[in-house]
């Protein structure tokens, strides 16, 4: 499984690496902290998933997510950011988000990014019958 992670701080790049490294050892981590790194692994190197941070400098989440859903829609992606905010994560849902997990809830990700996973390999699969 190959994740795109949009993430401007290094410290919580880390800490994603290394979680989902514990709990999902075959997934391998592509960084991006700009925008035109972001559309530059976007396009060139399709991602089976994305994470973000809800904002990065000059380049909000939800920017990312509408990209995505414009080039890619069949990308699962998930925020995963420091602000517990409900409103960013209806927002963030009505975007077509699969998920919101907030940082602090460090232990979540990796289930949510395997059900993410899977249930994109399932739609795949279906459209494929």
């Amino acid at each position: 499984m190959k994740i795109l992670h949009l993430e401007d701080d290094s410290f919580d790049a880390e800490l994603v690496e290394c979680t989902l490294a514990a709990e999902i050892p075959h997934c391998t981590i592509v960084a991006a902290v700009t925008r035109a790194e972001f559309l530059a692994h976007l396009t060139t190197e399709p991602p089976d998933l994305i994470l973000s941070d809800s904002s990065v400098p000059a380049f909000s989440g939800l920017e990312a997510l509408a990209l995505t859903r414009e080039s890619a829609p069949q990308i699962p992606f998930i925020f995963f950011s420091g602000m517990r905010d409900e409103e960013r994560a209806l927002a963030a849902a009505r975007a077509g988000a699969y998920d919101y997990v907030v940082k602090d809830d460090l232990a979540r990700l990796p289930a949510v990014v395997r059900r993410a996973f899977d249930e994109s390999i399932q739609r795949r699969d279906r459209k494929a019958d």
